[in-house]
């Protein structure tokens, strides 16, 4: 469990045994929708491609970004699930966003988010709503379910680099020796980015 501006995060994630066709594409998100409609209010459930978020930090900074811009009545837009996608992709237009780090046939792993509002913490942190189950009763066919990370990264940096234009070059600017400090390096250099959002309100 992550805590955000005193919001529990519930972080899950799947890795997929085969692609997604358009129909499952569209059938998850419709699902997924009318889901989130019987959850506890204000209760936001966002579904990732996990290749598009450069880890747990960049994931907590764009929520924080996201809440404190409807905090400040600066959103651009009018959901909060919708604003943080745009912080994670670095842009302003929603479909762009969605385009970038939204789930499609070319996902291969998912990153499901749950955001409870400060009223409705809970004690525990039991995920309010159960991934797992959720897509195996659309049949959707998946492999290493974990409830409740506290850290991941993507598993093929290719996607993450191209939404925020990054490539060898600058990484190594900043010397990274191992993978994991160049693993850190990306990560800094994409929550940078994703900050920079602001200024372009």
């Amino acid at each position: 469990m992550q805590i955000v501006d005193d919001h529990q995060v519930i972080v899950s994630s799947v890795r997929l045994l085969k692609p997604l066709s358009s129909k499952q594409v569209t059938t998850i998100i419709s699902n997924l929708t009318q889901e989130q409609k019987h959850q506890e209010p204000v209760t936001v459930l966002l579904l990732l491609d996990k290749d598009a978020v450069a880890g747990m930090l960049h994931l907590k900074a764009c929520i924080h970004f996201a809440l404190r811009s409807f905090t400040q009545q600066t959103n651009i837009a009018k959901k909060i699930d919708a604003e943080i996608m745009l912080y994670l992709a670095g842009v302003r237009q929603i479909n762009k966003a969605i385009l970038l780090v939204g789930i499609s046939e070319k996902t291969h792993e998912l990153l499901l988010v749950q955001l409870l509002a400060k009223t409705l913490r809970k004690k525990d942190s039991t995920p309010t709503f159960d991934f797992g189950q959720f897509l195996t009763a659309l049949k959707i066919p998946f492999e290493n379910y974990q409830n409740n990370i506290d850290n991941f990264h993507p598993q093929d940096y290719t996607r993450l680099l191209a939404i925020h234009h990054l490539d060898d070059a600058l990484i190594d600017l900043f010397s990274p020796q191992t993978a994991n400090e160049r693993k850190v390096t990306i990560e800094k250099l994409v929550v940078e980015k994703s900050a920079l959002l602001e200024l372009q309100k």
